[in-house]
């Protein structure tokens, strides 16, 4: 029987479209280019395979004591070179890269319970403004039976943007658990440093008259100022005061204290 007109149309269109689709999924693959420059990777840690089987129920205590056997030792890795410097450091992801697998493995969570940021202005060497912030961070690790080990640590950070709350969280996860995981570090022993320290020196009796005879100073500072000066046995100190008069320092800070202790609400 001859082939309808109809049922060739259906031939054709179905080839039609056949090698159409085999020349779209031939221009359809990439074609590969050696990458411009590529970085050297240096591996951290082994990673194992990840598993559905459900950790051993046991205390938290050795769960994490488990943990601490399969991190033996986190190395400086990471490269820095950039403004004229060049060290290798020991980063947050190399850290959690180690730690991450062997908490999953024996069914350990390390979460923050509360976090305390405070922060304060600083320069850089170039006189650029930046923003100290330091974080302190506690801790607590679960193990699989749901009990719980506390800690804290604490992290610092320098930033001219607003990442130096995150830098110094960051900074205190890892402090953290290099040291509740007594992670050798081949760092330097304190020990092996001696550095003497220096006397602070005495300050000047004329270094107080203006805090003193300012309006301004509450009487609980003048009382402070008071103690700093007896410690410092500078009472008995010849200054000019704001009349331009000799006087003992210890006569001026009694003086200016009983005018604050007169002013209402003065000795708040």
């Amino acid at each position: 029987m001859s082939q309808s007109l109809r049922d060739k149309a259906r031939a054709n269109a179905s080839d039609s479209w056949g090698d159409a689709g085999a020349q779209a999924e031939t221009s359809a693959q990439p074609s590969r280019q050696a990458p411009a420059a590529e970085l050297e990777l240096v591996p951290i840690v082994e990673l194992t395979e990840a598993t559905t089987e459900d950790p051993p129920s046991v205390a938290v205590a050795v769960a994490w004591a488990r943990v601490m056997r399969d991190v033996h030792g986190i190395g400086k890795n990471s490269l820095y070179n950039g403004n004229g410097t060049r060290y290798n450091f020991r980063g947050v992801d190399a850290v959690v890269n180690a730690f991450g697998p062997a908490c999953r493995r024996h069914g350990v969570i390390v979460v923050p319970t509360a976090i305390t940021a405070s922060h304060a202005p600083a320069v850089s060497k170039g006189g650029s403004a930046m923003r100290e912030t330091t974080t302190v961070v506690q801790w607590r690790i679960y193990g699989p039976q749901g009990d719980f080990i506390d800690g804290a640590s604490e992290g610092e950070s320098l930033d001219t943007g607003d990442k130096g709350t995150a830098k110094s969280q960051s900074v205190a996860l890892r402090m953290f658990l290099l040291a509740a995981g007594l992670v050798p570090t081949d760092e330097k022993d304190p020990d092996a440093q001696h550095i003497e320290r220096g006397e602070r020196p005495l300050p000047k009796p004329a270094d107080y008259v203006d805090e003193i005879c300012d309006p301004r100073t509450s009487f609980a500072r003048i009382r402070q100022v008071w103690n700093e000066v007896r410690r410092y046995s500078l009472l008995e100190a010849s200054i000019t005061n704001e009349h331009g008069d000799a006087e003992t320092l210890g006569s001026l800070l009694k003086r200016k204290g009983d005018e604050r202790a007169a002013t209402p609400g003065g000795e708040s």
